[in-house]
Protein backbone atom coordinates (compact mmCIF):
# COMPACT_ATOMS: atom_id res chain seq x y z
CA UNK A 1 0.00 0.00 0.00
CA UNK A 2 1.79 2.98 -1.30
CA UNK A 3 1.58 6.20 1.28
CA UNK A 4 -0.30 9.41 0.77
CA UNK A 5 1.45 12.27 -0.62
CA UNK A 6 1.20 14.88 0.99
CA UNK A 7 -0.41 18.07 0.39
CA UNK A 8 2.01 20.76 1.76
CA UNK A 9 5.45 20.76 0.52
CA UNK A 10 7.28 22.92 3.41
CA UNK A 11 7.06 21.60 6.94
CA UNK A 12 9.69 22.20 9.54
CA UNK A 13 8.39 20.62 13.23
CA UNK A 14 10.68 19.60 16.26
CA UNK A 15 11.26 15.93 16.63
CA UNK A 16 8.45 14.75 18.80
CA UNK A 17 6.16 17.51 16.17
CA UNK A 18 4.40 19.27 19.20
CA UNK A 19 6.31 22.42 17.93
CA UNK A 20 5.84 23.50 14.13
CA UNK A 21 7.83 25.86 12.53
CA UNK A 22 6.71 26.20 9.18
CA UNK A 23 4.04 24.59 6.85
CA UNK A 24 2.77 25.73 3.62
CA UNK A 25 3.34 25.64 -0.47
CA UNK A 26 6.36 26.60 -2.53
CA UNK A 27 5.82 29.24 -5.04
CA UNK A 28 7.44 31.93 -7.19
CA UNK A 29 5.61 34.52 -5.05
CA UNK A 30 4.58 33.37 -1.77
CA UNK A 31 2.86 34.93 0.86
CA UNK A 32 3.98 34.48 4.50
CA UNK A 33 1.08 33.79 6.58
CA UNK A 34 2.01 35.34 10.57
CA UNK A 35 -0.67 33.21 12.92
CA UNK A 36 -0.13 33.19 16.96
CA UNK A 37 0.32 29.12 17.33
CA UNK A 38 -0.26 26.03 15.11
CA UNK A 39 -3.15 23.95 16.02
CA UNK A 40 -3.28 20.28 14.05
CA UNK A 41 -2.38 20.51 10.39
CA UNK A 42 0.67 18.52 8.92
CA UNK A 43 2.20 18.18 5.49
CA UNK A 44 -0.45 15.70 5.14
CA UNK A 45 -3.83 17.12 6.76
CA UNK A 46 -5.02 20.38 6.69
CA UNK A 47 -6.74 22.69 8.88
CA UNK A 48 -9.35 25.37 8.88
CA UNK A 49 -6.64 27.64 9.12
CA UNK A 50 -4.50 26.83 6.92
CA UNK A 51 -8.00 26.39 4.20
CA UNK A 52 -8.71 29.65 4.55
CA UNK A 53 -4.77 30.94 4.52
CA UNK A 54 -4.19 29.16 1.14
CA UNK A 55 -7.44 30.27 -0.37
CA UNK A 56 -6.81 33.82 0.70
CA UNK A 57 -3.36 33.19 -0.77
CA UNK A 58 -4.26 32.35 -3.81
CA UNK A 59 -7.30 34.59 -4.26
CA UNK A 60 -5.01 37.64 -3.58
CA UNK A 61 -2.53 36.58 -6.41
CA UNK A 62 0.11 34.32 -4.62
CA UNK A 63 1.39 31.07 -6.02
CA UNK A 64 2.48 29.55 -2.80
CA UNK A 65 2.14 30.64 0.99
CA UNK A 66 3.84 29.80 4.22
CA UNK A 67 2.18 29.59 7.52
CA UNK A 68 4.34 30.01 10.48
CA UNK A 69 3.04 31.28 14.29
CA UNK A 70 4.69 34.00 16.78
CA UNK A 71 4.97 31.00 18.97
CA UNK A 72 5.48 27.57 17.74
CA UNK A 73 3.72 25.37 20.28
CA UNK A 74 1.13 23.20 18.71
CA UNK A 75 -2.13 23.57 21.22
CA UNK A 76 -5.81 23.92 20.23
CA UNK A 77 -6.24 27.11 22.18
CA UNK A 78 -4.71 30.32 22.98
CA UNK A 79 -6.15 29.65 26.54
CA UNK A 80 -3.64 26.19 26.75
CA UNK A 81 -0.54 27.94 25.71
CA UNK A 82 2.12 27.98 27.87
CA UNK A 83 2.54 30.16 31.21
CA UNK A 84 6.09 30.97 30.01
CA UNK A 85 8.42 30.94 27.01
CA UNK A 86 10.35 27.83 26.22
CA UNK A 87 13.28 29.99 24.85
CA UNK A 88 15.18 27.64 22.59
CA UNK A 89 12.21 27.35 20.58
CA UNK A 90 11.36 30.48 20.37
CA UNK A 91 14.37 31.50 19.18
CA UNK A 92 14.45 28.32 16.88
CA UNK A 93 11.11 30.05 15.39
CA UNK A 94 12.02 33.17 14.93
CA UNK A 95 15.57 31.98 13.13
CA UNK A 96 13.39 30.08 10.56
CA UNK A 97 10.86 32.68 9.55
CA UNK A 98 13.76 35.48 9.40
CA UNK A 99 15.81 32.97 7.05
CA UNK A 100 12.47 32.10 4.84
CA UNK A 101 11.71 35.44 5.10
CA UNK A 102 15.18 36.31 3.75
CA UNK A 103 14.93 33.71 0.98
CA UNK A 104 11.68 35.44 -0.15
CA UNK A 105 13.76 39.01 -0.60
CA UNK A 106 10.88 41.15 -0.41
CA UNK A 107 8.91 39.31 1.77
CA UNK A 108 4.99 39.51 1.82
CA UNK A 109 3.59 39.29 5.29
CA UNK A 110 -0.33 38.64 6.37
CA UNK A 111 -0.23 39.86 9.99
CA UNK A 112 -2.78 37.05 11.25
CA UNK A 113 -2.40 36.30 14.87
CA UNK A 114 -5.72 37.97 15.76
CA UNK A 115 -6.67 39.53 19.57
CA UNK A 116 -5.57 36.48 21.62
CA UNK A 117 -1.97 37.54 21.25
CA UNK A 118 -2.56 39.46 24.57
CA UNK A 119 -2.69 35.96 26.23
CA UNK A 120 0.46 35.50 27.09
CA UNK A 121 3.56 38.46 27.05
CA UNK A 122 5.98 36.57 24.81
CA UNK A 123 3.80 36.30 21.92
CA UNK A 124 3.82 40.50 21.77
CA UNK A 125 7.54 40.29 21.61
CA UNK A 126 7.49 37.50 19.48
CA UNK A 127 5.79 39.99 16.97
CA UNK A 128 7.97 42.86 17.77
CA UNK A 129 10.87 40.47 17.48
CA UNK A 130 9.83 39.34 13.78
CA UNK A 131 9.09 43.06 12.90
CA UNK A 132 12.11 44.48 13.89
CA UNK A 133 14.49 41.50 12.39
CA UNK A 134 12.43 41.77 9.07
CA UNK A 135 12.37 45.68 8.71
CA UNK A 136 15.87 45.58 6.81
CA UNK A 137 14.22 43.10 3.92
CA UNK A 138 11.36 45.83 3.81
CA UNK A 139 8.69 43.57 4.53
CA UNK A 140 5.52 44.72 3.42
CA UNK A 141 2.96 44.10 5.90
CA UNK A 142 -0.57 43.09 5.02
CA UNK A 143 -3.96 42.34 7.17
CA UNK A 144 -7.27 40.67 6.26
CA UNK A 145 -10.30 42.55 6.49
CA UNK A 146 -11.36 44.30 9.48
CA UNK A 147 -9.75 45.12 12.44
CA UNK A 148 -10.66 43.34 15.92
CA UNK A 149 -12.55 45.99 17.97
CA UNK A 150 -8.84 45.88 20.05
CA UNK A 151 -7.12 46.89 16.87
CA UNK A 152 -5.77 43.64 16.23
CA UNK A 153 -5.01 41.63 12.95
CA UNK A 154 -8.02 39.19 12.41
CA UNK A 155 -7.11 35.60 12.36
CA UNK A 156 -7.73 33.74 9.51
CA UNK A 157 -10.60 31.44 10.95
CA UNK A 158 -12.01 34.59 11.34
CA UNK A 159 -11.95 36.05 8.40
CA UNK A 160 -14.84 36.36 5.61
CA UNK A 161 -13.72 35.70 2.14
CA UNK A 162 -15.82 38.87 0.85
CA UNK A 163 -13.35 41.05 2.40
CA UNK A 164 -9.56 41.71 1.47
CA UNK A 165 -5.46 42.42 1.86
CA UNK A 166 -4.79 45.61 2.75
CA UNK A 167 -1.56 47.15 3.68
CA UNK A 168 -0.81 46.85 7.44
CA UNK A 169 1.03 49.28 9.03
CA UNK A 170 3.41 47.20 11.41
CA UNK A 171 5.25 50.57 13.05
CA UNK A 172 1.93 52.11 14.09
CA UNK A 173 0.47 48.49 15.07
CA UNK A 174 3.38 47.91 17.65
CA UNK A 175 3.22 51.10 19.22
CA UNK A 176 -0.11 50.47 20.59
CA UNK A 177 1.50 47.12 21.85
CA UNK A 178 3.33 49.55 24.03
CA UNK A 179 7.37 48.80 25.27
CA UNK A 180 8.27 45.37 25.48
CA UNK A 181 11.46 44.23 28.69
Amino acid sequence: MDSPSPIFDIYRSNRQNSARFLLGKSGRRPLMVVGLNPNTATPYKSDITIAKAARIAATAGYDGFVMVNLYPVRCPSPDQLPKSVNVRLQRRNLELICELAAEFGRPDLWAAWGAEIGKRTYLAKACWQIAQRLHGLEARWWHFGPPTRAGHPRHPSRVSYHWSLARFDIESYLATLGPLA
